[in-house]
């Protein structure tokens, strides 16, 4: 019974993704009009973050921002849905890699690789990167609490030969990839919401915010290098890829460095273009408990002061 009520789902989302992407494009903007206008899925989240992440912008700004997120939050849904169609050349198509060398030449250093990136322009379509690498590519996730969804996109993520491995698995993975002697790139999305006993706190967007410890951990146990990954919306559709060494050897930097260099990072790349993060997600929900680690800092003002602060030797 399973079986066939995952197989319905599947082929409703196959046939209704069916026509070109440019036709799916008007489910979208009708997608957009019903959520914010009809629904109002999430605003007040959406523009309590707004807010208190940009003080100085007007409420017109805000507002302007807002739209421009839910647009291209629907366009997502649409992107993700979509690749049940498509080839990894067909995804390629959209999805253009400026250095992906790097990751190749870390890893025929003998490297380890922690890739870092956020929830920002896209991410399911740029799990056809093992594709493009000449060694393993693991990507941790959180299963959804629904079943079929779940296998849905395991099976959607698992196309272009990722290996997906649970969040909460990823040590036991790691430390059984050493004991073979085996070296991979592993993907983390760190602007995930932690709990706060467990966080390391810093200024992120204005706001005192928990930052997932998972990335620096691993990168420091396995003495790994650190990459950031940076995903550009160029147009509906079209998104471009760089990516950035912040170290080469976690092993040999000091506690929270690496998670606020990071964490910096995303700053800059959100305040230029805020629209493609991923507003809804309640990042804040979290209040900083009595004796937490906490670096202060001040919030940044302007994009040429968003990396101020960051250590000179992970801010080249």
């Amino acid at each position: 019974m399973n079986n066939l009520v995952y197989n319905l789902f599947y082929a409703a989302i196959w046939f209704v993704t069916w026509p070109p992407l440019k036709v799916l494009y008007l489910i979208s903007d009708l997608s957009y009009f019903v959520m914010y206008y009809i629904i109002g899925y999430r605003r007040k989240v959406v523009y309590a973050n707004l807010r208190n992440a940009f003080p100085q912008k007007s409420q017109d700004e805000i507002t302007t921002i807002a739209r421009k997120f839910y647009r291209h939050f629907c366009d997502m849904f649409i992107e993700m849905a979509k690749r049940t169609h498509y080839n990894v050349h067909e995804v390629r198509h959209h999805v253009g890699y400026k250095n992906i060398a790097l990751l190749n030449e870390l890893h025929n250093q003998g490297k380890r690789i922690v890739l870092i990136s956020g929830h920002y322009g896209t991410w399911e379509w740029l799990l056809e990167i093992p594709t493009l690498l000449n060694h393993p590519f693991v990507v941790l996730y959180k299963p959804s609490r629904n079943q079929y969804f779940n296998r849905f996109l395991k099976e959607e993520r698992g196309k272009f030969r990722p290996i997906m491995v649970p969040a909460n698995d990823v040590f036991k993975v790691l430390i059984e990839a050493q004991r073979k002697q085996q070296r991979q790139t592993i993907w983390f999305l760190a602007d995930q919401t932690p709990s706060p006993e467990a966080a390391y706190w810093t200024n992120f967007l204005n706001q005192e915010t928990a930052v997932y410890q998972g990335a620096e951990r691993v990168a420091r146990k396995f003495d790994c290098a650190v990459v950031y990954m940076k995903v550009t919306r160029l147009r509906r559709g079209y998104y471009e890829v760089d990516f950035e060494t912040l170290c080469e050897s976690a092993g040999q930097t000091a506690k929270f460095e690496i998670s606020e260099a990071h964490t910096r990072k995303l700053e800059q790349h959100i305040i230029e273009r805020p629209e493609y993060w991923l507003w809804s997600h309640r990042r804040w929900k979290h209040a900083k408990a009595e004796g937490c680690r906490h670096l202060v800092r001040p919030p940044p003002a302007t994009v040429a002061t968003a990396t101020a602060g960051v250590p000179a030797t992970l801010n080249k």
